[in-house]
């Protein structure tokens, strides 16, 4: 299939990548929303791609910011910190309740008609994807569906890019939106929301049937088939 909305200016072209009944069940309205805890402390070998030990962190302090750490019980206990490879990240508890629901982001050079490549590690989180043709009308589905649910979810909810940081060097706040570069290739695109009960694990946000600005088809064929046709069209290759 051609598409040409996403030419006419830059816009984030979004997919959804995961196994085929869950990439279905996506296109029926149904996001489904695991905590930010759940995805840090993922330990299946299976899930490697996904784990990140820091996800959900507050912010990091580097070891060069300080002499030493003392014990909270023992005020004399002391670990220098050159002995410290790396940052400390702290603060988990403020965002691991937060509601996540993740994208991929293909990056476009539309001046010189260049499709940015796609790591191919996506295909470790399913065969199948999902194109949100109309990114606009998305996210009007699912204000509305915010504004219904206003009883159950705390503002603001927040849809956006992540940002990936220097682990090594970077001083500073943390949060849901900023990663390590280490998972620079998920190019990852978050939708977070903050439900006012924590102890709903997981949950889904039910926007509606979404197939009407939408395309699914195959992980692998399309990244294998995707180009642009000419000046102003790209091609997918879909079901």
């Amino acid at each position: 299939m051609e598409i040409t909305e996403y030419l006419k200016e830059q816009k984030p072209l979004l997919i959804k990548v995961t196994k085929r009944k869950y990439a279905e069940s996506f296109r029926k309205g149904k996001i489904y929303m695991n905590s930010l805890s759940v995805f840090r402390e993922i330990e299946n070998k299976g899930d490697e791609m996904t784990r990140d030990i820091y996800e959900g962190a507050d912010h990091v302090i580097q070891s060069t910011e300080f002499d030493y750490l003392v014990s909270p019980t023992d005020k004399n206990f002391r670990i220098p910190s050159s002995t410290i490879i790396g940052g400390l990240w702290r603060g988990f508890e403020k965002y691991s309740c937060l509601k996540v629901f993740c994208f991929y982001d293909i990056k476009l050079d539309i001046q010189n008609k260049l499709i940015h490549p796609i790591d191919k590690r996506i295909f470790d989180f399913g065969d199948t994807y999902v194109l949100i043709l109309d990114i606009f009308e998305f996210m009007n589905r699912i204000n509305k569906e915010l504004i219904k649910n206003d009883d159950l979810i705390e503002k603001p909810s927040v849809f956006r890019h992540v940002e990936y940081i220097d682990a090594y060097n970077y001083n500073g706040s943390v949060g849901p939106f900023r990663k390590c570069d280490e998972f620079r290739w998920q190019n990852e695109f978050r939708l977070c929301i903050n439900l006012k009960n924590k102890n709903i694990e997981p949950y889904t946000l039910d926007i509606g049937d979404i197939s009407d600005i939408t395309l699914i088809g195959g992980i692998k064929e399309m990244v294998e088939k995707i180009r642009f046709v000419d000046e102003n069209k790209l091609y997918f290759a879909c079901d």
